[in-house]
Order: structure tokens, then C-alpha cells, then sequence
């Protein structure tokens, strides 16, 4: 886990100046990063593998899960802990918005989201 947490302040010190994008993209925040470990913390280890992290142009944090060109799951979180999400299981695609708070731990849907990516073909 502390390599997950290491490559997380990576991508806020590449990403923590307004136009690191090289386009104006909004920093990435504090905040963020904060929101962004928090949200790490409460994944269970077993839900990490094949997991990356970078920047959106939006300043969110993106945590994304890629096993084959079928399987996929992108997140982004934002300062706030809402959490945008996209997933694709071959042609099965699932997307919305759901709020992380550390109190009450990772939203259903993202746990169903990433029980599904898991459960195929043993990742």
C-alpha cells in the first residue's frame, strides 16, 4: 500500500500547478490528494492490483483498474469525494456519480463495480 500512497503524491506533485497540463488544467489540490488517500485507505488490498493513478484536466485524482482492452474501471475523485466513475466489461458498460465519505466507506456501487472487475477471469 505505501507504494500505492507514494505513486498518489506523484501524481499531485506533477499535477499541483494551475496549466500542468500544459492546456490551463486546474491544479490538483490538497484536498484532493487528501480526499484521494482517503478513498485508497478504504480499499481492501485485494482491490488493488492492476491499479494506476493520474490527473484529470478537471484536477480530479483518476484511479483506474485495467486488466485486458475489455475489462476497464476509471474514477476520478475530487476535493469534495464525489467520485465519477466509468466501467466496461467486454460490452457491458456501467457510469454515474456517487458521493465517497471516510465515514461511511466506499459507496455500493463502486464495491459491485470492482467485486465484478475482480471476479473476471481471476484478476
Amino acid at each position: 500500500m505505501t507504494d500505492l500512497k507514494q505513486a498518489l503524491e506523484e501524481v499531485y506533485r506533477d499535477c499541483q500547478n494551475l496549466g500542468w497540463d500544459g492546456y490551463g488544467a486546474p491544479p490538483v489540490t490538497l484536498k484532493t490528494l487528501i480526499k484521494a488517500k482517503e478513498f485508497l485507505a478504504a480499499l481492501p488490498i485485494n482491490r488493488t492490483k492492476n491499479l494506476e493513478f493520474s490527473a484529470e484536466p478537471s484536477g480530479d485524482i483518476s484511479f483506474d483498474w485495467w486488466d485486458r482492452a475489455n475489462c476497464q474501471i476509471g474514477l476520478g475523485i475530487d476535493a469534495l469525494g464525489r467520485i465519477t466513475y466509468a466501467s466496461r466489461f467486454d460490452s457491458a458498460r456501467v457510469r454515474g456519480t456517487e458521493i465517497f465519505n471516510i465515514t461511511e466507506g466506499i459507496p455500493p456501487q463502486i464495491t459491485m463495480i470492482l467485486d465484478r472487475f475482480y471476479s473476471k477471469d481471476g484478476v
